[in-house]
Order: structure tokens, then sequence, then C-alpha cells
């Protein structure tokens, strides 16, 4: 078998040696596995020790001697299960530490469609108004494919779409059929930008729509707070 498997399951890359020699060779001295597998005898004493205490090994003392033979193999699950349960009860306070974490801001960076459809995920995961600022046509062909779906998660969700448009794009934009959850605007012809800047809860996402868009992320209440200030300003006047 591949040791891999067993190294995967939470083994060290000896302690695998020692339990597959144990397991092929049936009930060992700890000499004789030494032998088998090739690890000086004192450190197969250690190895032989951490595979009780996870409960894979067991010995039988005989003539005040330790034979060694492996537990049924499906300890593996049991150990498995162990540690989701451990995991699972350790969760709340890795959330609460995340959460910390995130609080403290973070600027993350995408290329390409894969990575800005994450963006949009996350505007539907927050489910808060989102304001666009120079927003862009180029975005529906960019996104062409997962745009219906968004649309409609966004729709579901009741999330509010403010759109500011450049001038430009007017005639374009008001042939498109709108829900009720979009309101657009439009900026003084050649007052838009090529980054479309989107903020919806503690967000800023400022996407380059060019033939492979990027963006870049930051997530800190207090910017968000200021970018959806300068947008509900520039609203007003529009």
């Amino acid at each position: 078998m591949d040791p891999k498997a067993l190294i995967d399951a939470g083994l060290t890359k000896v302690e695998t040696r020692v339990y597959l020699t144990l397991l092929e060779q049936g009930p060992s001295l700890a000499g004789e596995i030494s032998q088998k597998s090739g690890i000086h005898r004192r450190t197969v004493y250690d190895l032989l020790e951490r595979l009780i205490q996870k409960g894979l090994v067991r010995y039988i003392k005989k003539n005040n001697r330790r034979s060694y033979e492996c537990v049924h193999p499906k300890r593996f699950l049991e150990l498995a299960k162990e540690q989701e349960e451990n995991l699972r009860a350790l969760m709340p306070e890795l959330l609460l530490r995340y959460g910390e974490a995130k609080t403290a801001g973070e600027t993350v960076f995408y290329r390409g469609a894969l990575g800005i459809k994450t963006i949009f995920e996350d505007q539907l995961s927050v489910a808060q108004p989102v304001y666009v600022l120079s927003a862009s046509p180029q975005m529906r062909e960019a996104l062409k494919h997962y745009l219906p779906h968004y649309t409609r998660e966004r729709i579901r969700k009741k999330i509010k779409l403010f759109l500011l448009y450049d001038e430009q794009f007017r005639t374009e934009v008001q042939k498109r059929e709108r829900d009720k959850f979009v309101e657009t605007r439009y900026l003084p012809r050649g007052f838009g930008s090529a980054a479309a800047t989107n903020v919806y809860g503690d967000t800023v996402a400022i996407i380059l729509w060019q033939p492979e868009p990027m963006a870049i992320v930051i997530k800190q209440k207090e910017i968000a707070e200021g970018y959806r200030k300068v947008f509900e300003l520039l609203w007003k006047r529009t």
C-alpha cells in the first residue's frame, strides 16, 4: 500500500514505517521490528509508544518481554472521527479569532473572471446594498455566463444596486431591462473611470474591466464608510 495514505491520516513517516512493518510481520518484539524496518531500536521503542498512545498498537508481556501487534485498522476511522469532533469543538474559537482578524482589515488582489466572481459571491453573502461608482457595461461581457445567476440571487435576496455610469453609456444602459432592485444615475461625460468601485458592507472592491479583469479588494469598515459617503455625495448631485 502507499505509505502516503497513512501519512495523510496523521502518522509521521517513521511511524508509518514501524506500523506497516508490524502490520506485515504480525506480533513482534521491538528488536525484530527494528531489524525489518531499518530503524534504530531505541527509536523504535519511542515510535511504538506513540502508536500505542494513538490506539493503533498494543502489546502483550510474556516472560518480561513485550510483543507488539497492530490494533484493528478500523481504529484509523475512529481517529478521524475524533479529530473531526475536536475540530468542531474548536470551531467557535477559531471563527471568533477569524472574525477579529477580519475586522483588522485586509487587502486581496484578484485577476481573471474567476477571481472577480468571488467578489460578486461575497456581495450575495453580505446581502447589503451595493454602490457602484463608474459602473461599466464591460462587466456584462466579462461575466456573461455568471451574471444571470448573480442577478437571480441578488433579486431573491432583495439586494439593491445603486449604479453611477458615465453619461456616455446612457443609451446603451437604457436599452436593457431593469429590475426594481436597481437604481441608475449618470455622471457628466468624461467623469467616469476605467475602474469601477464597488462598495458593500465593510468592503471596497476596485475592479478594472479589461480583457483580463483585475481587482483590489479592501475589507476595512472605515475605508468602506469613506467611499460610501463620496458615492452618496455624487449620487445627490446627479
